[in-house]
């Protein structure tokens, strides 16, 4: 049935919109909630939706915590593009962080990755 998940339940319809009978996401759907009781909670709670602007807090390793804002553009002539962004508050401690990492090197023993703090 359309918009019918691999495990049985709706799909998100921003899922089912973008990728209408795409099997290799279905499969990827599939491995993901046989691998992850975490994601597979949050694939059952159906919380995927299009988000234009929203702000977020992040907890940066190197930089402690970040408030962004998050804004997705779409691409007209390519349907299944986004242009995502992440900025922040001229002046604020977030912007001075952001700053400070442009400048930080990367290496093996200095992460890199931001998690959404709850």
């Amino acid at each position: 049935m359309a918009g019918e998940g691999s495990r049985g339940g709706r799909q998100p319809p921003l899922l089912t919109a973008r990728n209408p009978g795409d099997t290799h996401l279905a499969a990827l759907i599939t491995e993901l909630t046989a691998l992850s009781q975490e994601f597979a909670s949050m694939w059952d709670s159906h919380t995927v939706a299009p988000c234009g602007r929203d702000v977020h807090t992040l907890s940066h390793p190197a930089v402690g915590e970040l408030t962004v804002t998050q804004q997705t553009f779409d691409v007209p002539s390519e349907p299944h593009q986004s242009l995502v962004t992440f900025t922040a508050e001229p002046g604020s401690p977030s912007a001075v962080a952001l700053e400070a990492l442009k400048f930080r090197g990367r290496s093996a023993d200095t992460p890199v990755a931001c998690v959404p703090t709850p």
